[in-house]
C-alpha cells in the first residue's frame, strides 16, 4: 500500500455507516465529495473501502446521473485526490482506483465533459501523464495491472482529444503528443496503442492540428513502427490516422519524403478492408501535390502505381477501387 494510502488509519467513514440513500442503494455523491475532501485537507487516501463504494456510485450507464455527478464538483474533488496520492503512490493501487473513477465519471454528456476540461482538464493532463510514466518504467506492480491502468488513461486522453472545443489545445500540447508517442511505442497494452493513435486520427481533424501532428519528430515514426505489428485493429486506427493528417496540403510533400512512408502505405494498399480503402484515399490525397507526386512515382520502382492499378481494377470493394482511380488520375 502506498505512503498516503488511508487504509486503516484514517477510515473517514466506515463502509457500514454510509448512507445508502441513492439510486441502487448506493452512497450519494454528496457523501462521497465529503469523504475525499477530508482525505484531501488530512493529507492522504481513501480506504480500499472508500474506493470500491466510490467506484460502485459511479457504475452504471444512467447519463443524467454522471452529469449530475459533474455539476455537484465530483471531478474537481477526484482531481485533488489524484494530486494528493499521486507522488506517493508506489505500487499504483490508489492510482488505479481513481482513474477507473475518472473513466466512468466521463460517461456523462459532451458538455459536462467540457465542464470537466474547463475545471480541471489543464491541471489533470499532466497527472494523467505522469500516471502513463509510472506504467510505462515499471513503477506500477503488477498486481495492480499497469496494463489496464495505462489504457483507461489513454481513454481518457482520448475523451479530451474528441471534444471540438479542446482539440486544438491538445494537438497544441507538446507533452501530450509525447504521450501518445511513448504509448504508440510501448508493448505493454494493445487497447492503450490502439487508443493512442486514435487519439491522434481524431485531432487531426483539423487542419492546423494536421500541421502541428505532421510535424511533430517522432509522430509518424511512431506509426511507421507500430504498423509492423501483427494487430488489425492497430493497422486500422494508423490508416486512419495517416488519412487524416494527408488532408492538409502542406504536409503531403514532408510525408511523402519521410523514411519509410510510402512502404507503409503500399503495404497498407495491399492489405484487405479498411487499411486498403484508407491507403487509397492517403495516395489519392498526397497526389495533388507535385513534389509528393515525384516520390510516388518513383517510389520502389512504380509499385504504387503497379498497386493502384490492380486495387482499381481487381478490388471487391468499391470505394476502394474508386478512391485508386481517384489516386492514379492525380498522379497522372
Amino acid at each position: 500500500m502506498a505512503a498516503l494510502c488511508a487504509c486503516n488509519d484514517y477510515n473517514i467513514l466506515s463502509a457500514g455507516s454510509f448512507d445508502r440513500s441513492g439510486p441502487d442503494g448506493a452512497v450519494s455523491i454528496k457523501q462521497l465529495i465529503r469523504v475525499i475532501k477530508e482525505a484531501v485537507g488530512e493529507n492522504h487516501g481513501l480506504s480500499n473501502e472508500e474506493y470500491d463504494e466510490l467506484l460502485k456510485s459511479l457504475n452504471h450507464q444512467d447519463m443524467e446521473r454522471h452529469n449530475h455527478a459533474v455539476k455537484s464538483g465530483l471531478a474537481k474533488a477526484l482531481y485533488r485526490l489524484l494530486d494528493v496520492i499521486l507522488p506517493n503512490d508506489d505500487t499504483g493501487e490508489q492510482v488505479g482506483y481513481l482513474v477507473t473513477a475518472f473513466a466512468l465519471l466521463f460517461q456523462c454528456g459532451d458538455d459536462f465533459k467540457l465542464v470537466c476540461y474547463d475545471q480541471v482538464g489543464r491541471q489533470l493532463i499532466p497527472l494523467l501523464l505522469h500516471t502513463c510514466e509510472m506504467c510505462l518504467y515499471g513503477k506500477v506492480v503488477k498486481e495492480h495491472s499497469p496494463e489496464l491502468i495505462l489504457a483507461t488513461v489513454t481513454k481518457i486522453l482520448g475523451i479530451f482529444c474528441k471534444l471540438g472545443e479542446t482539440r486544438r489545445l491538445m494537438a497544441g500540447n507538446e507533452n501530450l503528443l509525447n504521450g501518445l508517442v511513448d504509448i504508440i511505442d510501448c508493448k505493454i497494452s494493445a487497447d492503450a496503442r490502439v487508443d493512442a493513435i486514435w487519439a491522434v486520427s481524431i485531432l487531426a481533424l483539423d487542419d492546423e492540428n494536421r500541421l502541428i501532428l505532421s510535424r511533430h519528430p517522432d509522430i509518424i515514426d511512431a506509426l511507421i513502427e507500430a504498423a509492423e505489428i501483427d494487430h488489425e485493429m492497430t493497422k486500422n486506427e494508423i490508416s486512419a490516422a495517416i488519412l487524416n493528417i494527408s488532408a492538409v496540403s502542406e504536409a503531403h510533400t514532408p510525408l511523402a519524403r519521410h523514411p519509410g512512408f510510402l512502404r507503409l502505405v503500399h503495404r497498407l494498399l495491399m492489405t484487405a478492408g479498411e487499411p486498403q480503402v484508407r491507403a487509397a484515399g492517403i495516395i489519392r490525397n498526397i497526389a495533388s501535390s507535385e513534389g509528393a507526386r515525384c516520390e510516388l512515382v518513383s517510389f520502389d520502382q512504380g509499385s504504387v502505381l503497379a498497386a493502384l492499378c490492380y486495387t482499381m481494377i481487381r478490388s471487391p470493394n468499391e470505394t476502394a477501387a474508386a478512391r485508386a482511380a481517384g489516386a492514379v488520375k492525380n498522379m497522372s
